[in-house]
C-alpha cells in the first residue's frame, strides 16, 4: 500500500456524487419534505439540480400555506 494521496485507488471516488443527481432521500431531508413528493418531483422534473430546487422550494412553501 501507498502512502502518496495522489494513489487513493479505486474505492476512495465510489461515494462522490459529482456530476450525478439528488437521490429521494436527501433531496426530502434538504427542503424538508416527504420522500414520496420527492420521487414525485424527481420523476416530473429529472436529474437537474437547480431545477429540483426550486420546485421542492415552492412544494415547501405550498405545504406552509
Amino acid at each position: 500500500m501507498t502512502d502518496g494521496k495522489a494513489e487513493r485507488g479505486r474505492g476512495y471516488s465510489m461515494g462522490c456524487a459529482t456530476g450525478e443527481g439528488y437521490s429521494a432521500n436527501y433531496l426530502a431531508a434538504k427542503h424538508r419534505i416527504s420522500a414520496q413528493q420527492a420521487r414525485d418531483l424527481l420523476q416530473e422534473v429529472g436529474p437537474d439540480r437547480e431545477r429540483l430546487n426550486l420546485t421542492a422550494s415552492a412544494v415547501r412553501r405550498a405545504m406552509q400555506d
